[in-house]
């Protein structure tokens, strides 16, 4: 395959798997809104002949609590696993001669390639993928219980940045809706930094 058609199918494939990924979320999302209003009508109307008003109460509250948590997390999982397989593959495509083994095993270990394609990892888009990293150990390795995490320190860090939407409750880290959609972005914006072709 031709350098200029590879980057084209390259970039199509980035660019409709983040798509994909936007909307599994937006539908669940939705379908979890459309819950909502029936169990808010459930509750108007006194129960059901299966559940009573105070089990509706406890499933709304899994809709709006744990069930959106939980939303944003896997989003945000399934985003960053996309990031690092779009690395792996640009590595492997365009920048092979450079060895990424002997690196850290996350996302940073590419940066040599990225500085290969012309990335300017000094912007803050790099800094905050590395960041993102830490937040994908620590739900994966640590279930995300920020103090079982190798990084705690670098996530106390990032907790900090209110504007981020990354929290401590109870140990556990919680992403909020915000990060993920900054980190949508982050991907997009890297995507567009490293100059592969649109495929348009």
């Amino acid at each position: 395959m031709e350098i200029d058609t590879r980057e084209k199918f390259l970039r199509w494939a980035a660019d409709h798997n983040l798509d994909q990924v936007v909307a599994f979320h937006n539908d669940v999302k939705r379908l979890m809104q459309n819950e909502i209003v029936w169990i808010n009508q459930a509750i108007d109307s006194g129960g059901t002949a299966v559940l009573d008003v105070t089990q509706l109460r406890r499933k709304k509250s899994r809709y709006l609590g744990e069930f959106q948590d939980l939303l944003a997390q896997n989003t945000f999982l399934m985003l960053f696993s996309h990031l690092e397989e779009w690395l792996f593959h640009v590595h492997k495509s365009f920048a092979s001669c450079i060895d990424v083994t002997n690196s850290r095993g996350n996302i940073r270990r590419y940066g040599d390639v990225l500085d290969h394609l012309g990335v300017d990892r000094s912007k803050a888009t790099w800094s905050f993928l590395c960041d993102c990293a830490d937040v994908r150990d620590c739900l994966l390795h640590a279930n995300g219980r920020v103090s079982l995490a190798k990084n705690a320190d670098r996530l106390k860090t990032i907790t900090e940045r209110t504007d981020w939407h990354v929290s401590v409750d109870s140990d556990r880290l919680r992403i909020g809706g915000k990060f993920v959609l900054k980190l949508q972005r982050a991907i997009g914006d890297l995507f567009d930094q490293a100059g592969l072709a649109t495929g348009a």
